[in-house]
């Protein structure tokens, strides 16, 4: 049995029966000559009513030449398009981007982005789709955390912004709802901490004395971070990967100091200039380490352990001082004085601090490692005698002649100097 019954209230519809099934049908021609037959669905799947009312839409296609079954899957794979942007969350576009950076990113950024994860995981907009992140979103879920605590919104921001814009350029999507917000909405929440040790000021002066003084501490984790204090005040290194220098990592011979690549943030070795001070409190160091390992400069109590608590000696520095200082405030205080004693020389600073450096020349390459260094030396000899000066440390500023000295001031303010040593110092950025 094949049958059609046609429909004689609306011209292109009807039934057709067959022995399996009962199909409602829509028929005509669709700017052709040939007339087209199509299937709307099957009884009682379908209703009458329901076929009607899309018989009525099928057929207004069909007289404008569209054919109803590639209306029907182009519908079917927008709605798919939308099923999968709804199932395309922040949530899958920060773990995509997590993914993406972890080879290159040191274990302290690791932590770092893990915690604005556990965040962000209890926000509306780890679950919001990717297409439907606007300002309103982001700033519903943003504000409450900076103004609860300004250090997590900080962090939690950072990373939402550079996962947001990845995705943006692999879809060609434009625009930043994350970046539109700072720069609008919330400006004043994201100011940086500016705190310097006051070296010039007698409180300022008194930390470092107590400083100096903890050196000798019988307590041998005390004696341990008070000289690894000392030596992120001289280089500005970042607290991880000073905490994590070997006894190798120091090159008396070359008068350097390096930072290896596994432990900086940009991955590449970072070499310092190693001053008779530091050089002292290094050799010191590592001579007092020998009952208790050989691994680390700053060795802890446990074997084969570095140091990584030293909130004990900040809290007896803040006691005798009244200042509270953390271990970041010493790399902000290395670049505000290292930009004065190189006369206002930022890109010296930026070479000292390992920041990221672009439009390097191609001749930077061919600048020797020891040319990069020794570039650096001067400041860093100047500023470390002027702290052992305020700090009470006479021995090794009494050694180095008034004359020298000059000299080495003349050589970092020169601008001519500084200009034969620019193509040195753009590489050790």
């Amino acid at each position: 049995v094949d049958v059609i019954y046609r429909d004689t209230s609306q011209q292109g519809f009807g039934v057709r029966v067959t022995s399996g099934a009962v199909s409602f049908i829509v028929q005509r021609k669709m700017r052709t000559s040939e007339s087209k037959k199509r299937v709307l669905g099957r009884y009682p799947a379908m209703t009458l009513d329901q076929a009607r009312r899309r018989a009525t839409i099928w057929l207004g296609w069909m007289a404008d030449g569209q054919d109803p079954l590639k209306m029907k899957r182009h519908e079917f794979a927008r709605t798919e398009e939308e099923r999968a942007a709804l199932k395309h969350t922040f949530e899958k576009i920060f773990y995509e981007h997590t993914l993406l950076k972890k080879a290159s990113s040191s274990p302290l950024t690791i932590k770092d982005r893990e915690k604005a994860q556990k965040i962000l995981e209890k926000t509306r907009l780890w679950s919001t789709p990717f297409t439907q992140i606007d300002l309103a979103s982001v700033d519903r879920d943003l504000a409450p955390i900076f103004k609860k605590q300004p250090g997590n919104g900080w962090r939690v921001y950072r990373y939402c912004r550079a996962a947001y814009a990845l995705e943006a350029e692999k879809t060609q999507l434009s625009g930043n709802p994350f970046s539109l917000w700072r720069k609008h909405a919330r400006p004043q929440l994201l100011t940086r901490r500016e705190t310097i040790l006051p070296t010039s000021e007698k409180s300022g002066q008194v930390w470092l004395r107590e400083l100096v003084r903890l050196r000798a501490n019988s307590d041998f984790t005390v004696a341990v971070i008070a000289d690894y204090l000392i030596c992120l005040l001289l280089w500005g290194g970042r607290k991880t990967e000073t905490q994590k220098l070997k006894p190798e990592d120091i090159d008396v011979e070359r008068k350097m100091v390096i930072f290896r690549g596994g432990n900086t943030k940009n991955k590449k070795d970072h070499l310092l200039p190693l001053t008779p001070w530091a050089a002292e409190i290094l050799k010191d160091r590592i001579k007092k380490n020998a009952g208790y390992g050989r691994d680390w400069v700053f060795q802890s109590r446990i074997e084969g352990k570095h140091i990584v608590d030293i909130r004990n000696v900040l809290e007896l520095l803040t006691k005798a001082s009244g200042l509270k200082i953390g271990a970041h405030d010493l790399r902000r205080t290395f670049a505000t004085e290292l930009l004065g004693d190189s006369g206002a020389n930022l890109f010296l600073v930026k070479a000292a601090m390992n920041h990221a450096a672009t439009g390097q020349d191609v001749t930077v390459g061919y600048i020797s490692i020891k040319a990069k260094v020794d570039a650096l030396r001067p400041s860093f000899e100047v500023r470390e005698r002027r702290l052992m000066q305020l700090a009470g440390v006479r021995k090794f500023a009494d050694e180095v002649p008034d004359e020298l000295m000059k000299a080495v001031l003349a050589a970092a303010k020169n601008p001519k100097l500084r200009k034969e040593l620019q193509n040195a110092l753009k590489s050790s950025a």
